[in-house]
């Protein structure tokens, strides 16, 4: 056996082994002689998946209910009044505060300015609120400075502090008066003004809450599907196809929650820190084509490693490209944001290609599969390739079309990801129903497997492992010590005395009983220590390795000695038993063949069996 490894689970005898599938799904597996318990099955894993997504849909849906009516009991929506459409240029012409990037600009310094009148009847404790993106501003009453937004920015952030959430105190004795905001243009364009309204303290701040609350909510709920799938790509067994996507996709969801919940603004607002989310947006979206094209590539029948080299090839010149743009042409994020853009389009391309070029080999291989399946009389598998590739395309195409509406609006939009967001959760529940389809598929076939090994490897009327599963163990053994991973292990060798004259004396049914006996009490002594096996009608033979293997047999010796002295079953004749054994030692030339050691074993065996007959002994003889 060279060249490879091999390696096979068998089942500890239970009589209720069978059973497991239906109590649990517990299963209790042997391997190298040391027991182990698989409590982590994948149905359990599965139902768990599935109950967390139901109660976290649940609550979210009553909490999307029960939130609007807490905000709308804080304040009064008839209390603000829209001032959006209520600004004229010095000209009198009307402007766009979504738009700023096209007013004139008379005095040639880049500076801007626009009126608005103040309604005449305003209370006490009234605000203008705001979100304004990419300007600094000064806001006039009457020539009275009474606002200014020119915050200092960090550098390696970005020239502008991006979007923030502004709210300025008007007095009533600024009732009726005219209000002058001077803008200028931080960028070419993008420069704009979003929701203005009048209205009482913090009534702008609910409502602005309960607008983007829902969005946050869906935001919230992708990034904690993406911690979910973090967890399971490293707990939970998968298929080679699947694991392979699953950290990728992990960590893309988890970059998409991120930078979708910094779209909504909800963390700007809670916190008045503009620049370290400023700082999150542009990197999470450098990133986000890489784990995107991994995850699909990993998600596909096969997986080619180029398209991982191209996208990965893709993110470092982009990132070259703005580094050397930022140290050297005073360019940041923004200014530079095609190149970030073509990473994203570049990754939907390649996406498509993936899936197109990839789909014949997909039908292809699922064909041989259920064909293959159908030979071998086993049952059909959901296929769960359309469900995966609907989810993927319905995300690319979100995403395209969020593209499409920043460039078409100039990037004067108050949330550029709500369309990628309902992509995304698409694509999670595409994901989901593939991993619980899977984990439930493989689990039926792991079970079918191993309950097929303990049909193959198990002799029928001890339990213990037959002839077949010591051949195949003797083939891992052998490879072991070729590549001395195993030094020492002493063989075993047992015989059952008399069973021919037990068989003609008082029936096979009686033999048989006196070799069920017989494997109960060694595996009683030897089971815990190595591997016991019936290789023939009245032969055992067990093997413990380890350096001090031949200590451990004697003690296990005694013990089946001292077993012997209360041994009493009811059967008609006394119990006899025949042993010997050898120890087999890689570091010992005389010792170091596995064949001769196992043939000194059963000589050995056989001495003591003549010896005891010989002297008509039962019981169990010491060599």
């Amino acid at each position: 056996m060279a060249g490879h490894i091999y390696r096979r689970w068998d089942f500890d005898y239970d009589e209720s082994v069978c059973n497991k599938w239906f109590d649990g799904f517990e299963v209790i597996l042997t391997y190298k002689g040391k027991v182990m318990k698989i409590k982590k099955n994948l149905i359990t894993a599965a139902y768990t998946i599935v109950v967390f997504v139901a109660l976290f849909l649940y609550l979210g849906t009553v909490l999307i209910q029960k939130y609007p009516f807490t905000i709308h009991a804080l304040y009064d929506p008839d209390d603000l009044i829209d001032l959006a459409d209520a600004w004229d240029d010095e000209a009198g012409q009307h402007v766009d505060l979504e738009d700023l990037n096209n007013l004139p600009d008379e005095n040639g310094d880049g500076v801007t300015s626009i009126y608005a009148e103040i309604p005449q009847d305003i209370e006490e404790k009234t605000e203008l609120g705001f979100s304004c993106g990419n300007i600094y501003l000064k806001m006039y009453i009457e020539d009275e400075l009474i606002y200014e937004l020119e915050p200092e920015n960090i550098h390696a952030v970005g020239k502008s502090y991006g979007t923030t959430y502004e709210s300025i105190s008007i007095a009533p004795m600024h009732a009726g008066k005219t209000m002058r905001l001077d803008i200028d243009c931080i960028y070419d364009d993008s420069a704009r003004i979003l929701d203005m309204y009048l209205g009482g303290s913090g009534n702008y701040l609910m409502y602005f809450m309960t607008e983007h609350f829902s969005a946050y909510l869906m935001s919230t709920v992708l990034l904690i599907v993406g911690l979910v799938f973090s967890v399971l790509c490293f707990t939970i067994p998968q298929d080679k196809n699947l694991r392979g996507g699953l950290v990728n996709f992990a960590m893309l969801a988890i970059l998409i929650g991120v930078w979708s919940i910094e779209e909504t603004k909800v963390p700007l607002v809670l916190t008045g820190n503009a620049d370290f989310w400023r700082a999150l947006d542009y990197p999470i979206l450098m990133m986000l084509p890489y784990f995107f094209v991994a995850a699909v590539n990993g998600l596909l029948m096969k997986p080619k490693r180029i398209y991982s080299i191209i996208i990965l090839s893709e993110f470092l010149i982009s990132t070259s490209i703005i580094l050397g743009g930022w140290l050297f042409f005073d360019k940041d994020f923004h200014e530079l944001e095609m190149v970030i853009h073509f990473g994203v389009a570049l990754a939907m391309v390649m996406v498509v290609f993936m899936i197109v070029y990839d789909r014949r080999e997909m039908i292809k291989e699922a064909e041989e599969r259920q064909t293959k399946r159908k030979e071998h009389g086993e049952e059909n598998r959901v296929s769960t390739i359309p469900a995966l590739l609907w989810g993927i395309t319905i995300f690319a195409g979100c995403a395209v079309f969020d593209m499409i509406r920043y460039y078409v609006s100039d990037g004067a939009v108050s949330d550029a990801v709500s369309t990628i967001r309902i992509g995304f959760m698409i694509f999670e529940f595409a994901m989901f129903y593939r991993y619980i389809i899977s984990a439930i598929q493989n689990m039926r076939t792991n079970t079918a497997n191993e309950l097929y090994q303990k049909l193959v490897y198990t002799d029928s009327l001890t339990g213990i492992k037959n002839r077949a599963a010591y051949l195949a163990d003797h083939e891992e053994w052998e490879y072991a010590v070729s590549r001395m991973q195993r030094t020492k292990t002493t063989v075993v060798s047992f015989d059952i005395n008399y069973l021919s004259h037990m068989n003609h004396a008082y029936g096979r049914m009686i033999g048989d009983q006196y070799i069920i006996e017989s494997a109960k009490l060694i595996s009683r002594c030897f089971s815990h220590i190595g591997e016991v096996y019936r290789i023939g009608d009245d032969e055992f033979r067990a093997y413990v390795p380890g350096n001090d293997s031949e200590e451990r047999v004697k003690e296990a010796l005694i013990k089946l000695d001292g077993l012997e002295k209360s041994f009493d079953v009811g059967l008609p004749e006394p119990f006899s038993l025949a042993y010997g054994y050898a120890v087999f030692d890689s570091t010992n030339e005389n010792g170091s063949d596995f064949e001769v050691i196992e043939e000194l074993s059963d000589r050995r065996m056989k001495e003591c069996k003549i010896r005891m007959k010989k002297k008509k002994e039962y019981g169990f003889a010491r060599i």
